[in-house]
């Protein structure tokens, strides 16, 4: 009996520690990834000067404001889903960002490559190995712009 408690406790202590060291490892190459998308948004006219004020809270890491100014513009802007999505990850609500994310892989846009890395680097930060690997896997194997970047990923996990 006293084996089977001495096996019990060793077993959830390595679970723990594995589990810690997993966590650590996604952690370190979310970090070393993650960059904001710059802001490309050009504002062309007067009447657009609430996105580029929307846009100075962008750049400027004002994220939980930009992100309260993205909601009131046009909400299927596949530019303003991509910026929502960074800005989710940036407030650490990566389910939330997963969600804009997936709403650019159902229509044709030139973002759809961004929601497909920001999506990797999310399942990343959440600990979700297998998943990432796998996603990154299919964006290594695309003619992405981050091709590259996602063979490094899963070569490094």
């Amino acid at each position: 009996m006293k084996k089977i408690i001495i096996s019990s406790v060793l077993g959830i202590v390595a679970g723990w520690f594995l589990s810690i060291l997993l966590t650590r490892s996604t952690n370190q190459v979310y970090e070393k990834h993650f960059e904001d998308y710059e802001n490309l948004v050009l504002v062309r006219s007067a009447g657009m000067q609430n996105l580029s004020n929307i846009m100075h809270l962008y750049d400027n890491g004002n994220y939980q404001k930009a992100l309260l100014g993205l909601n009131q513009l046009n909400k299927n802007n596949s530019a303003v889903i991509l910026y929502k999505g960074i800005c989710y990850m940036h407030l650490d609500k990566f389910d939330r960002a997963i969600q804009e994310f997936e709403k650019l892989y159902l229509k044709k846009n030139q973002y759809k490559e961004h929601a497909d890395w920001y999506t990797g680097l999310c399942y990343l930060k959440k600990g979700y190995k297998i998943a990432a690997i796998k996603h990154f896997e299919y964006i290594a194997q695309s003619d992405s712009y981050y091709k590259n970047e996602a063979q490094k990923i899963v070569n490094r996990l």
